[in-house]
Formats: structure tokens, sequence, C-alpha cells
């Protein structure tokens, strides 16, 4: 799930998996796969990159929100590629 704003200023959650399309017209629309539309405040950079980031949340486990570093497994290498370090 991702957080937007509608133009009134509404927070809303939708789910990533379900957009089936995102226009800029100038405002941004979205529209999912069962037709409903919606028209927000963030860009559609910015809706990807949330998307990015929760996607990459799911799969790469939480962030330590003292440190914001990600958990390692038990070799010390973060996940998803994530170490700096690996070649």
């Amino acid at each position: 799930m991702i957080k937007t704003t509608d133009i009134k200023g509404t927070e809303r959650y939708l789910n990533s998996d379900q957009i089936e399309k995102i226009e800029l017209i100038p405002d941004t629309l979205i529209v999912l796969m069962n037709g409903a539309k919606y028209l927000i405040r963030e860009s559609p950079d910015e809706v990807i990159g949330r998307i990015t980031t929760f996607r990459r949340s799911v799969a790469c486990g939480p962030t330590s929100p003292a440190s914001g570093q990600t958990a390692t497994d038990a070799a010390g290498r973060e996940p998803c590629g994530q170490d700096e370090n690996a070649q």
C-alpha cells in the first residue's frame, strides 16, 4: 500500500499492485484495474518512488527506525544487494 494525497488534501492508501496506469494531465491521475480513478497531488515520479520503496521493504525486510539501516543476515550481508562491499 502507498500513501497518496488527493486534490482536497485527504490522505488515501492505494494498493500499488492494482495500479493500471499513472497519467500527468496536469495533475496526476491514477487509474486502478477496476476502473477507479484518483486525482492526486504527488507527481508520477513520487508515486513510482513510493511503490519502489514499498516493494523493497516487502522483499528485503524492514529498516531499523533508529538507524535507518536494513537488517543483515547471519553472515552480515545486507539483503537485496544493498551491501556496498558486494561485488
